[in-house]
């Protein structure tokens, strides 16, 4: 999944913990991790982040969430 942003501003960053989709026919739920900031001043500098889909348990797997997936 690929995820953009406009937001040029510091103001206008924000932190993307993960994304849920639901294929609303077949119910099934699909996760895409993220645990990263969409901002150009935050670590990473970056507006679009690249999300690959996991199984949701895989989401909290340990305590530290972010190192897991490039936090």
């Amino acid at each position: 999944m690929f995820l953009q942003t406009d937001g040029y501003e510091k103001n206008q960053s924000w932190f993307l913990e993960s994304v849920e989709i639901t294929n609303m026919k077949t119910k099934k739920l699909y996760y895409f991790p993220c645990f990263d900031w969409l901002s150009l001043y935050h670590k990473g500098e970056s507006l679009s982040r690249i999300l690959e889909a996991a199984e949701k348990e895989e989401l909290f797997r340990g305590d530290d969430r972010s190192s897991q997936y490039g936090g």
